[in-house]
């Protein structure tokens, strides 16, 4: 035999052999489609191999030109694989050109059997022999050459460009072997083969140039990478069972709850200490939807939010939750999530593994009631006084401070709802603990809330509660101010702010006593006495639309006015001994009297602040003061401007919102509008600094540049 026909035989031995181990990989692993597209290769290399054989010996004209057609199928097979090979293996090719290579193949193949007499030559003349180093004789075909041949070399070159940038895209992923072994290995190979076929066609070439060759090169460095790969995932399969076998070891023998669920939401598998505690035989439980069945009705909604079906990526990583066992007793279990997902990272089951904390779940709702007790009583204390012995003393010199002190103490001893109405600082708060330390509920809870301070969308839930799942974040139950005052009295300061959504639920529990929690349908019954104070006029609110009429009306059963300090200007001296006593005790002062002159200034000033400003003024002067006499500064308020100048004496035409405006840009200026911290304008003016900015924006209040 020739030394091409044994070259050629063990060519085609080895793409055979290549194609026989790398489909029968395929076979066991149908995902590795690169495997699929190297066998498919190394199959079209094989016949390649035979029919290129039978190209060199043939010497008869028809035989040659019949092969020389049918070599282009091998071709175009072995092409095609290799292109879709770097598609599914490099995983960086660019999908465009392999479809553009595959269609300009198909293409060039059906024009072979249909122009000429193949795709090489358009008609084939004759053959010329030519002779090998070792005087073997072969046959070279001459011809019209098929311009249509121009087609297949456009494919061809557009493949090397398609492995190229393959191959240097995998660089950049820092693949280097595959990159090396298998990229450059075919970009040199199949150049040599796309030098080699065009010459030998065209007869430039006078020598056999066995375009299988390169071929069978490229297949071998792609056998090599593959097989260790394939080496490579058997040892971590074998890994993967290894550590799988531990994994189900553990969960059968570890002492807590593990449940399988799939996508579906139906249990795939349980521990044996699952069915140890919950009672149940294995095939009572898999394969039966896990809410449906074994989710107590109370908490199946619940649990069918956290777990919408079918499952996906948002599944929580913990929760909690009560389990039926098969007696029907519930158990509190604390669940921690473990998600299983599939090649493409989609859930495709969640293992849930859980502890019982139902005794643990008891003790803490023994400690919950027990906390909501003590909280009724810290707020009721924390709230009923202020800081300072001064917070419930009345100074009653004045012929107005005497009548309003009057109506308080006549209408404590009787269970009505009570207006309080005045400017700010008046005192307002003072008199509603006088009222209520008067009446027959001075021993039950005095709480307070500040309609103003707190955000809208939180006040409901403060005033009447909420229960679990309400909103987002209630995790707990939570008792409202009407529950926790019930039986004592509920001061509801800043009333005007209160929003018209929560006037009507206000409205009902002044009527009958009635209200609901959030997020709960069942009506709790209070026994609360309401004492409301304000700042505004309410029947101008009414007139405009921002406060409900019979809500207004509910409230003014027995309205007091809380006159302003300038219209009781007799009590400001006993005031000012008042404060400056019990500041003095605060700070460590030794004062034993206060000026003349700051009697006359207190005197002559409006104090649109009203008693909280002289509270202030009265705290600044005893920590800047130097001995024993107390000296304030000067009271400049005359000397503002028209827009926010202090209400004279005498005058009653000056709205109310000018006095306010007026006292809070006096504060403002005095603390360079410094709103928050130690000696802030807040904490001066004694209000939230939320409030405080609220009522800068609603007063039009700006800083003069």
């Amino acid at each position: 035999m020739s030394f091409f026909g044994i070259a050629y035989i063990a060519f085609i031995t080895i793409a055979g052999t290549l194609f026989f181990v790398h489909f029968r990989v395929w076979l066991n692993r149908r995902r590795d489609l690169d495997n699929l597209m190297f066998s498919l290769a190394a199959l079209g290399a094989a016949f390649l191999g035979v029919l290129e054989l039978l190209y060199f010996q043939t010497a008869d004209l028809e035989d040659f030109i019949l092969v020389m057609k049918l070599m282009h199928i091998p071709i175009f097979v072995l092409l095609v694989s290799i292109t879709w090979f770097v598609w599914f293996y490099f995983g960086t090719g660019r999908l465009w050109m392999a479809q553009t290579i595959t269609a300009l193949w198909i293409l060039g193949l059906v024009l072979n059997f249909l122009v000429g007499d193949n795709l090489t030559f358009l008609q084939t003349e004759g053959l010329r022999e030519a002779e090998t180093f070792s005087g073997e004789v072969f046959y070279i075909p001459f011809g019209k050459v098929n311009q249509l041949t121009l087609l297949v070399n456009l494919a061809s070159l557009l493949f090397v460009v398609y492995v190229i940038d393959a191959t240097l895209r995998l660089l950049r992923k820092g693949q280097k072997h595959r990159a090396y072994l298998v990229g450059f290995s075919l970009v040199f190979f199949i150049l040599l083969a796309g030098t080699m076929a065009p010459l030998n066609d065209y007869g430039i070439l006078e020598t056999p140039s066995m375009i299988s060759l390169p071929f069978i090169a490229i297949l071998l460095a792609m056998s090599i990478q593959l097989t260790r790969d394939v080496m490579q995932m058997s040892l971590l399969s074998e890994e993967v069972i290894n550590k799988e076998a531990r994994w189900a070891k553990l969960l059968k023998e570890i002492k807590l709850l593990v449940v399988g669920v799939d996508v579906n939401g139906m249990v795939s598998f349980v521990n044996p200490h699952f069915l140890e505690i919950t009672g149940y035989t294995i095939e009572e439980v898999c394969g039966k939807d896990w809410i449906r069945n074994f989710i107590p009705e109370h908490s199946q909604s619940k649990l069918q939010k956290s777990f919408p079906i079918p499952l996906n990526g948002d599944v929580p990583m913990h929760f909690e939750n009560s389990i039926l066992t098969k007696s029907g007793i519930e158990l509190m279990i604390f669940w921690s999530n473990v998600r299983i997902l599939d090649d493409e990272g989609k859930v495709k089951e969640v293992i849930a593994i859980g502890t019982d904390i139902t005794d643990r779940e008891e003790a803490f709702s023994k400690v919950l009631e027990l906390k909501q007790q003590l909280e009724v009583e810290y707020l009721a204390l924390k709230e009923s006084f202020n800081e300072g012995d001064y917070s419930s003393s009345i100074v009653i010199k004045s012929d107005a401070s005497k009548y309003t002190f009057q109506m308080a103490k006549e209408v404590a001893k009787v269970n009505t709802t009570v207006l309080l109405q005045g400017e700010t600082g008046v005192g307002k708060g003072v008199y509603a603990k006088f009222i209520h330390e008067q009446s027959k509920r001075e021993g039950q809870v005095f709480l307070q809330v500040n309609c103003a301070a707190i955000p809208f969308d939180l006040l409901e839930s403060e005033l009447f509660g909420y229960e679990i799942g309400a909103f987002t974040g209630a995790s707990k139950q939570k008792k409202g101010r009407f529950e926790m005052a019930d039986g004592g009295t509920l001061f509801l300061d800043e009333i005007g702010e209160l929003p018209g959504a929560l006037q009507a639920k206000l409205l009902r529990v002044l009527q009958s006593g009635e209200f609901e929690r959030l997020g709960s349908e069942k009506t709790q019954k209070v026994d609360v006495r309401i004492i409301a104070a304000t700042n505004r006029i309410l029947l101008d609110e009414v007139n405009k639309g921002n406060f409900r009429e019979d809500l207004y009306y509910r409230l003014n059963v027995f309205p007091i006015t809380v006159p302003p300090l300038r219209k009781r200007k007799e009590d400001i001296a006993e005031l000012m001994e008042y404060f400056t006593f019990q500041f003095q005790k605060k700070y460590g002062n030794n004062i034993t009297g206060i000026s003349k002159r700051s009697y006359e200034l207190a005197s002559k000033y409006n104090w649109p602040g009203n008693i909280r400003e002289l509270q202030n003024v009265i705290e600044r002067a005893v920590i800047s003061c130097k001995g024993e006499t107390l000296r304030i500064g000067v009271l400049d308020g005359s000397n503002m401007d028209l827009k926010n100048q202090p209400v004279p004496a005498g005058t009653d035409s000056v709205k109310l919102d000018d006095v306010e405006r007026a006292h809070i840009v006096k504060i403002l200026d005095q603390v360079d509008w410094r709103i928050h911290g130690s000696n802030g304008a807040a904490e001066l003016l004694d209000i939230n600094p939320s409030t405080l900015r609220s009522r800068i924006k609603k007063l039009g209040i700006q800083k003069k540049r």
